[in-house]
Parts: structure tokens; C-alpha cells; sequence
């Protein structure tokens, strides 16, 4: 951490600017201002928005299976919200249990949680340690009674929401859907490199 924050902006010029525009141009050859739209300034967009939308959608819809007393507002995000975001819209949770390290009831072995594998991995690799987690009883307890509230029920088990069980599937179309802005945003470029190339003709 105080690496990071000394170094801030070199670092931030490096991995932010420098390495994404100097990949595609030094690696294939991309033109540099396709690599600085779409690798920079559109990818910065881009995880804004995804960002902001799970705010938002979070805070709108969605089932709210913690604190039953409907003090919590935000809800969990549905399946395609919550891979856009790479598995980190357990929006409820996080609001209610917002020390766990997890941010879900639910580990990287039930659902699509990459930043929960991730910290998993450095625990194991021994880079990280004394990772909080809500314990068990403490979740249970935040279920409490059945509520409706704005016309949705709160109270819901949330490993019947995410289908316990179907963890390969829940990855596979996590990345599936991760990968999906990425070959719109290759598909783009080869379209603009055709439009080039047939009106300089």
C-alpha cells in the first residue's frame, strides 16, 4: 500500500495509459490512435458505466435476502449485471456485511466471484492474511422475517438465488460475458480499419 501510494501516478500513467496503448502497437501492429481510443479512453468509459450500473440497478431491482427489516436497500443483481461487473454484485450483502473480504455470502466455488478467488489465491500464496468473513450464524440472522417492501419480497434465501451447484456455468458465462465487450470492441476496430482502407481507395 505505501508502494502504491507513492508511486501513484507514475503508475497510474504506466498501467493505465502506457502499457494498453503499447501491447496492441508494439504487439500486431495496431494504428496508435486505435489503441488509444478503444485501449484508453473507451475502456475507461466502459468500466465507469459497468460500474455506475451496478450502483444503480442495485439500488432499483434485484432480491434483498439480508436484514430482513428492509433497512438495507440495495438488492443482489441479477445474473448478467452481476458478470458485466465481473462477479461483484452481491450488492446486498455487501451493504449489510460490508467488512466481509468476500463481499458474498457465496465463495468463488459456488459463483462467478473473481476478486474472491483472487484474495483466496494470496491467502494460500501467503500474501495476504486475516481476511474477514461474516460467520455463518451472523448471515443467518440478517435473513430474518419476510418484509415486502416497494412491492418485492426481501426475505430470500440467496444460495437458492444462485442455484448452488452450478458453479461451472456460472464461470463459463461469467467470461463469456466479460469477454463479450471485448470482441464488440475488436469487431469495431476492424470495421474502422475496413472504412479506412476502402475510402482511401
Amino acid at each position: 500500500m505505501a508502494f502504491q501510494r507513492r508511486w501513484y501516478r507514475p503508475l497510474v500513467l504506466l498501467l493505465w495509459f502506457a502499457l494498453p496503448v503499447a501491447v496492441p502497437v508494439w504487439g500486431w501492429g495496431e494504428p496508435i490512435e486505435h489503441a488509444l481510443f478503444f485501449c484508453v479512453f473507451f475502456r475507461y468509459a466502459y468500466s465507469l458505466h459497468i460500474t455506475w450500473l451496478t450502483n444503480s440497478w442495485c439500488h432499483l431491482y434485484g432480491e434483498r435476502p439480508y436484514n430482513g427489516n428492509g433497512q438495507i436497500g440495495p438488492a443482489e443483481a441479477h445474473l448478467l449485471v452481476r458478470h458485466l461487473v465481473g462477479g461483484e454484485a452481491f450488492h446486498n450483502y455487501h451493504h449489510a456485511f460490508p467488512w466481509d473480504a468476500g463481499a458474498s455470502e457465496l465463495g468463488p466455488e459456488e459463483v462467478f466471484n473473481p476478486a474472491s478467488a483472487y484474495l483466496n489465491c494470496l491467502v494460500w500464496l501467503g500474501l495476504a492474511s486475516g481476511l474477514k468473513r461474516a460467520r455463518v450464524d451472523l448471515v443467518e440472522r440478517s435473513k430474518g422475517k419476510r418484509r415486502r417492501g416497494k412491492g418485492r419480497k426481501l426475505d430470500t434465501n440467496s444460495r437458492d438465488l444462485y442455484q448452488r451447484g452450478h458453479a461451472r456455468f456460472e464461470w463459463f458465462t461469467g467470461y463469456l460475458v466479460n469477454l463479450l465487450p471485448h470482441f464488440l470492441f475488436w469487431c469495431l476496430a476492424h470495421f474502422i480499419d475496413q472504412m479506412q482502407i476502402f475510402l482511401s481507395s
